[in-house]
């Protein structure tokens, strides 16, 4: 028991330590002036001007499945434009990259080897979702397969006819590893 104790203190000991450290390190960090910052080259001292960083914004919205019930409902009331689903979402468009999860495929081939919940959407939601602002989609779900694998290639071609980034599926392993870099 005694052992244990002593893991236990030295452990809280090494925390407080590590907690310590961080802090002042942190504050030193805060206490750079980002816009003159003076660099000694040499004998020389030289202002430098850092530009100003401007953040970047990420939105993130889940799961992104427009058929069904949705579909019904924009048919109904809008006519089919898909478009009309996000013009209340203007806000969606000042991110800097917006990304969601597509909930299954966006095509007009295939057929359904899924169950009851196979999803498979038409093919003008690819515009509307690039016209709502959306820069990246995630297309590795659970019904990416829903409609085999021809539908699952379109949606993919058709992801990049309409210039909307995909990650985490691909053709094959190494197309659905390789990981999306967007620079803004």
């Amino acid at each position: 028991m005694q052992k244990k104790n002593k893991i236990i203190i030295f452990s809280i000991i090494i925390l407080i330590i590590v907690s310590t450290i961080g802090f002042f390190s942190f504050k030193k960090i805060q206490s750079i002036n980002l816009r003159n910052q003076t660099a000694q080259v040499g004998n020389v001292i030289e202002n430098k001007t850092v530009p100003q960083i401007k953040p970047t914004t990420l939105f993130f919205v889940g799961d992104m499945m427009l058929t069904r019930g949705v579909k019904s409902s924009v048919m109904k009331n809008f006519g089919g434009d898909y478009n009309k689903l996000f013009e209340n979402l203007a806000p969606l468009k000042d991110a800097d990259i917006l990304f969601a999860n597509l909930e299954g495929d966006v095509s007009d081939v295939g057929n359904n080897v899924g169950s009851k919940y196979s999803f498979r959407m038409d093919t003008e939601v690819l515009s509307a979702i690039k016209n709502a602002g959306f820069d990246i989609v995630l297309f590795a779900n659970n019904h990416v397969g829903d409609w085999n694998i021809s539908a699952f290639k379109d949606t993919l071609a058709r992801l990049n006819e309409n210039e909307i980034l995909k990650t985490g599926a691909g053709v094959n392993k190494a197309d659905a590893e390789d990981p999306t870099i967007i620079e803004k």
